[in-house]
């Protein structure tokens, strides 16, 4: 393993080891995507999700432009003079790029400097719950295997390999596991983002095959792997999301609150 570049390991101190940080602390862990520091905050970015971190307007009203320093995942640093206006962080006046959209993870205090950024902001409250007693599965279920690909394709939620090359790829390294019924794959349980602690969990089912129990057996059996990994199972989603809190809730996981998640929108300049 490769030795940890300062500046990602400085930016994990931002993201400790707590529920509703595992896909920030997945990522810069794995020395992924582009840092940028200031007085007080902190800007990163891997491909469609951004995250904050500090005090957006830091330093900022009785300054002109900011010395941002940004880690690189080739181990190597880079540093800018980024200008920005008053109030405005600097590092959201370099990233992302024009034409970006994705997600963003940030306090609220950062919700007026991103809607000097973006054009379009919305905010949608998250809440997430934290894995309790393991229980037995009650349905049919393996590990995900290579030869898998295609069915988990049919499910068709192209975002649960988001993080791999392909489905197969997804297949063949993700821990994850299925619940079949008639020996076919109709629900996939997996890990989406996990740290030295927590394993933050996503399911997803045939549309044709939901409201059977299918998701709840993938994803207790994912659990009892997780917890002989020394894991604990953690599942975030929208707060108004009723179906996706079906499963937590019956498993009596214990709810907690989290910051908002913000969909962000750049329209490039004619």
């Amino acid at each position: 393993m490769r030795e940890m570049n300062e500046d990602f390991e400085r930016a994990l101190k931002h993201f400790p080891a707590e529920p509703g940080n595992q896909i920030v602390r997945a990522s810069l862990l794995a020395q992924r995507g582009e840092l940028r520091f200031g007085e007080g905050w902190l800007v990163y970015l891997v491909g469609d999700e951004l995250m904050l971190a500090g005090d957006p307007t830091c330093e900022q009203s009785t300054v002109e432009s900011v010395e941002v320093c940004y880690g690189l995942s080739c181990g190597c640093e880079a540093y800018s003079d980024i200008g920005s206006a008053s109030g405005l962080c600097a590092g959201l006046a370099a990233l992302p790029a024009p034409d970006w959209s994705g997600f963003c993870k940030a306090d609220p205090d950062w919700e007026s400097s991103l809607g000097s950024s973006f054009d379009s902001v919305i905010r949608q409250e998250r809440i997430g719950f934290v894995g309790g007693e393991t229980l037995p599965s009650n349905g049919e279920t393996r590990a995900i295997t290579a030869d898998d690909a295609l069915a988990v394709k049919a499910i068709g939620e192209r975002w649960l390999w988001k993080r791999y090359s392909s489905a197969r790829e997804f297949c063949k390294q993700a821990t994850a596991t299925v619940a079949l019924l008639d020996g076919k794959v109709r629900s996939v349980a997996t890990v989406f983002a996990a740290d030295e602690r927590y394993a933050d969990i996503a399911v997803a089912t045939h549309p044709d095959y939901r409201a059977r129990g299918l998701a709840r057996s993938a994803v207790l059996a994912l659990c009892q792997i997780l917890r002989e990994c020394g894991l604990i199972p953690f599942w975030e989603t929208a707060a108004g999301n009723t179906a996706s809190r079906l499963i937590p809730e019956a498993l009596g996981w214990k709810q907690i609150a989290l910051r908002p998640l913000y969909y962000l929108n750049r329209t490039p300049r004619g």
